[in-house]
């Protein structure tokens, strides 16, 4: 079973009480209303340990234990407007750089040419979302939380 990345905006001051009660993280996700409502979610699927990999530029996130999930990181609202700076001044060209040396690994890993290439579209595709979101979620002043399941 592949672990799955999921990404949360989540209210900058329900962060507080996540820290506190780690626990609480769960039901809260799990609620419709968060949901469906003005809070954002993405999903990277199984690549979020790729695109983590290859965008250094989001190391800065704060490990939450005490959770159900596999992993679980908070990046507070200043930390979010942080990647979001950083990642605009990431060049196309190095981030290219980055998902080559990459699959290299995973080429001497015994991957196909074939799922290397899709997998060089999936993570520059979901490069270009994860901008949109992080800008989103600055803009509502949102922390941003990876809940790996």
């Amino acid at each position: 079973m592949t672990d799955e990345g999921l990404l949360y905006a989540i209210n900058r001051y329900d962060l507080r009480g996540f820290l506190i009660e780690p626990a609480s993280i769960d039901p809260y996700l799990q609620r419709s209303a968060i949901q469906a409502g003005p809070n954002a979610m993405m999903q990277f699927g199984p690549l979020w340990q790729q695109l983590m990999d290859v965008l250094p530029e989001l190391a800065d996130g704060v490990a939450v234990e005490g959770t159900p999930a596999l992993h679980c990181w908070v990046w507070p609202a200043d930390r979010v407007e942080d990647c979001v700076r950083r990642l605009a001044a990431l060049d196309a060209g190095v981030f290219s750089q980055r998902v080559q040396a990459l699959q290299a690994r995973g080429a001497a890993g015994g991957g196909h040419a074939l799922d290397q290439l899709e997998t060089m579209r999936q993570l520059v595709r979901l490069q270009a979302e994860l901008r949109a979101f992080l800008n989103a979620a600055a803009g509502r002043r949102d922390a941003v939380l990876l809940y790996v399941v």
